[in-house]
């Protein structure tokens, strides 16, 4: 028999395992170790599966695939040969509401710093004269690949879904026109993130029967601040036409409060950021 207070878990993820974390602390796990997978894969040295894996009783993880020595095929191999437990779910992501966007760009007016954006907008904005005719493009532009970008990102995810236990896919196809379920591509809201421990839950008892799961809504109440508050990118107004949402999903703007506060963009404010006309050429406004 399991006690949850005693299971010795490693978690091995992106920024979602910390979130993880933090509710199976909330379920009665004490002996939780959340591991970063890119900042072990950035400091470059691989993982021994047994000195990674030792004492741990529960492996939980989201698919490392392309980084040679921390790739988790390995990792998963070794607690199925030596009666380690494993839990796995999807890296969360779908850029459906922000189709195009890329999380490596400099803004105009804030180059020390790298945001979610459109990168071949920043490329394209010294064709235009006025902010107003690159305001018009943009929108046009986008507006013709909305579809087929939630599409592709849908089936990305989907794909990633074929090597774990959690998969909610299929929530977001069906929920994203009526309910705001992303603050930017890689950041869930607590409303997606209530389903997916639902899934979560599901998974925990079919390796771990003894463990009773906690209740999401004690977890991510309806009244609890969103997890990623600090930071979103608005959604533009093509993509509320082509994908027909909600009118009820309130755009989130544009935020990011460790270095605004709680002062709030405008989807016009955001484009904006992105217009660097030719006289900005060769340097960052």
């Amino acid at each position: 028999m399991f006690d949850p207070k005693n299971i010795q878990t490693t978690i091995y993820a992106g920024c979602h395992g910390g979130l993880i974390e933090s509710y199976l602390r909330h379920m009665g796990f004490c002996n939780v170790r959340y591991e970063v997978n890119f900042e072990l894969i950035e400091k470059g040295q691989p993982l021994d599966p047994s000195t990674f894996l030792a004492e741990t009783e529960l492996f939980i993880y989201s698919p490392v695939l392309n980084h040679e020595g921390f790739n988790t095929a390995e990792l998963a191999a070794y607690c199925n040969s030596n009666g380690i437990a494993t839990l796995s779910f999807p890296w969360i992501q779908w850029n459906g509401l922000h189709p195009m966007t890329n999380s490596t760009i400099k803004l105009k007016g804030f180059p020390e710093y790298t945001w979610w954006g459109y990168q071949f907008l920043v490329d394209r904005s010294e064709e235009f004269d006025s902010l107003q005719s690159f305001s018009d493009f943009a929108s046009e532009y986008i507006a013709s690949q909305v579809a087929a970008c939630a599409d592709q990102s849908l089936q990305i995810l989907r794909s990633n879904e074929q090597l774990t236990d959690v998969r909610i896919s299929d929530f977001i196809e069906e929920h994203y026109k009526t309910s705001l379920l992303f603050h930017w591509p890689s950041h869930p809201t607590n409303y997606l993130y209530r389903f997916f421990f639902e899934r979560f839950n599901a998974a925990m008892k079919e390796r771990l029967p003894s463990v009773l799961a906690s209740p999401v809504n004690t977890f991510l109440a309806e009244t609890d601040r969103e997890h990623h508050d600090c930071s979103a990118l608005p959604i533009l107004d093509c993509v509320y036409d082509s994908l027909n949402l909600d009118p009820s999903i309130i755009n989130p703007g544009f935020k990011y409060r460790p270095l605004f506060g709680e002062h709030l963009f405008n989807t016009a404010d955001f484009l904006s950021m992105h217009y660097r006309p030719a006289e900005f050429k060769g340097r960052l406004a």
